[in-house]
């Protein structure tokens, strides 16, 4: 299909909200003057950021109405015409969302230009960008007054299964709020994943203190740098967990070996999580760090609302780790992984270890996942006589595949 029929049907697209144009080398700077004279309602654009020459990215500043931006893989002359794009448009942007594959361009200073210029953003999602420290999170954190989430993922993930990991959308359990004030009143998200070797854990928790930017914060997901002491870095975490009244909580670390040293949950951080927030979490998942079965029973006493479990094992006695898990009374979710060096997992993958672990645990449990498997959970009461009517004491369990439509990224995506 040529250009012209491509601008000709656009033009006629008077009440286009939406416009998604994610291929590389297909926008041009003429279905850009199209969309612009013929859709003055469009509110949401997703685009390739490679402009090269295919397109003029100045003609973007004259997009000033928007509320949700995406950009794929900026380049250079797209970067260099970002700042004045959301100079125009920053009056009424909600979402900005940058993907690149590791680019340098996206730094400290851009954040800064963010938060100085997008008043009302309430979402902000960038990956591939590992020039961002803790000071350009800082500077979003400090000026953005109307902000809900942030989600920075600095490094990669690998995918391993049918799915990818995609930018992650509003989250209704955040709730819809505009803050009240000066400040980040309403965080209720923060991501923080493959950061910047030059990324200050304990400097942003600082800040955060003195702004008391995460008094809402229910959600957080962060990444254990591999450059940074756990003596210096769960002391910080522990600092900023202080600050809010968390129920979702994420922690992995990248590449390494799993059972070094610095990829061990360690009891005291774990306990003293518990201890703030046990009554209300409903979600501790671990990835690519031991979990010590001290650390299991920690978590099975302590948080009685738990419904996603997600743990990394060496050899334990299934039994044992059973007694824990049964104490979680409302569990949904439950996944296993094991260390590199656990030979003797266990729990086989073959179904009948998994099924007698599941008769153990407490009823309410959905679904279950070993390494990469994951099993929906099927119980069937079976009729014993029907006068009198009466049933067998415990129900027939089963395993089934998978069939949710949103899988759990657990399942699906190794983080590497």
């Amino acid at each position: 299909m040529s250009t012209d029929t491509v601008n000709r049907g656009v033009s006629h697209c008077v009440n286009l909200q939406k416009c998604v144009w994610t291929r590389d080398g297909t926008l041009t700077s003429e279905t850009l003057g199209t969309l612009r004279a013929n859709c003055p309602q469009l509110k949401v654009l997703e685009l390739n950021g490679n402009s090269s020459t295919y397109y003029d990215p100045t003609l973007l500043v004259q997009f000033s109405s928007l509320t949700n931006l995406s950009v794929i893989m900026p380049d250079r002359a797209f970067v260099n015409a970002f700042p004045e794009w959301i100079k125009a448009t920053g009056h009424s942007l909600k979402s900005i969302s940058l993907i690149c594959k590791s680019s340098p361009l996206i730094d400290d200073e851009m954040m800064k230009h963010i938060a100085a210029h997008s008043t009302k953003l309430e979402q902000l999602h960038l990956i591939g960008t590992p020039h961002v420290t803790d000071a350009g999170v800082a500077a979003v954190v400090a000026g953005s007054p109307s902000l809900i989430s942030i989600s920075f993922d600095g490094g990669k993930r690998i995918s391993v299964g049918s799915g990818e990991k995609e930018p992650p959308e509003h989250d209704s359990r955040h709730g819809s709020h505009s803050a009240r004030g000066k400040g980040t009143q309403e965080l209720r998200s923060l991501s923080l994943e493959g950061v910047s070797p030059h990324f200050d854990m304990k400097s942003l928790s600082l800040t955060i203190a003195r702004r008391q930017a995460l008094r809402h914060l229910s959600t957080l997901s962060i990444t254990q740098p591999s450059h940074v002491s756990p003596t210096d870095f769960f002391p910080a975490l522990t600092s900023i967990l202080s600050m809010c009244p968390l129920e979702y909580f994420q922690i992995w670390t990248p590449g390494g070996e799993l059972g070094r040293k610095g990829s061990v949950l360690t009891y005291d951080f774990v306990q003293s999580l518990v201890q703030t927030h046990g009554s209300r979490l409903k979600k501790f998942a671990v990835q690519r760090m031991e979990t010590s079965l001290e650390i299991v029973n920690l978590v099975c006493r302590g948080c009685p609302a738990l419904e996603q479990l997600y743990i990394v094992l060496k050899y334990c006695d299934a039994d044992i780790l059973a007694s824990h898990l049964r104490r979680l009374s409302v569990l949904h979710t439950l996944h296993i992984s094991y260390t590199l060096n656990c030979t003797n997992p266990i729990l086989p993958q073959h179904q009948s270890a998994i099924i007698s672990l599941v008769r153990r645990c407490t009823s309410s449990l959905k679904l279950v996942g070993i390494l990469t498997r994951v099993f929906e959970i099927q119980r069937r009461w079976i009729l014993i006589s029907k006068e009198p009517i009466l049933w067998e004491d415990d129900p027939e369990i089963s395993l089934l595949p998978y069939s949710g439509s949103q899988i759990p990224e657990a399942f699906l995506v190794m983080k590497a």
